[in-house]
């Protein structure tokens, strides 16, 4: 088994930022920790790309991986060998909001 390609769309990129800042104004540190935590179990969908929950009431094909108090959307694209992180959210807030 070959491994997927990783690919973080731009909105994605902008959540992990927001994220950072969000933790970081009360801790660094800790900001670093849980973008370090969410890119490892990111990383892991290389491997293994269908891990996650289906949400397809989301978005066909979408998926769920959580992690800690946030979600990843993510979706496999297998004929090109890759995996898209779509979003990444609070696992609190209503998904379907964003759309």
């Amino acid at each position: 088994m070959r491994d997927y390609q990783l690919i973080i769309l731009p909105e994605a990129k902008r959540d992990l930022i927001r994220i950072w800042f969000d933790i970081a104004h009360y801790s660094d540190r800790s900001a670093d920790w849980i973008i370090d935590e969410i890119n490892r179990r990111m990383t892991m969908l290389t491997r293994f790309p269908e891990i996650g929950a289906p949400r397809d009431n989301l978005m066909a094909g979408v998926r769920m991986l959580s992690i800690r108090r946030y979600v990843v959307l993510h979706r496999v694209e297998s004929s090109l060998d890759e995996v898209r992180i779509i979003r990444i959210l609070e696992g609190e807030r209503d998904l379907q909001d964003f759309f």
